[in-house]
């Protein structure tokens, strides 16, 4: 079961006191909905931000599919750019002042 409260971001504080005071009430909360859920089995209905979801919950794997891929064609390129330029700047280099052969 997942459940969750979407607040608008209006809704917060700005100040960094007044947002940590604010979160601590929402963890307040959260062990008060928690007491509730173990002895009842259900989370209270808070307003109508408040949702619950039951069942299997499916996450798309598709955004860590493409960072991954992302990441390993990055890696690829860079190794790809700094083996072109040891072959085509370095090497000759080393050839041309004698070092290698």
């Amino acid at each position: 079961m997942l459940h969750y409260r979407k607040f608008p971001i209006t809704d917060l504080p700005r100040e960094t006191d007044a947002l940590t005071k604010w979160m601590n009430d929402r963890f307040v909360e959260k062990e008060q909905m928690l007491e509730i859920f173990y002895k009842t089995g259900q989370f209270p209905k808070w307003d109508e931000q408040t949702r619950s979801v039951h069942g299997d919950i499916l996450l798309d794997p598709t955004p860590v599919y493409f960072s991954a891929k992302t990441v390993l064609l990055a890696n690829v390129l860079y190794a790809g750019v700094l083996i072109a330029t040891v072959v085509c700047l370095v090497y000759p280099l080393c050839v041309w002042i004698g070092v290698l052969f």
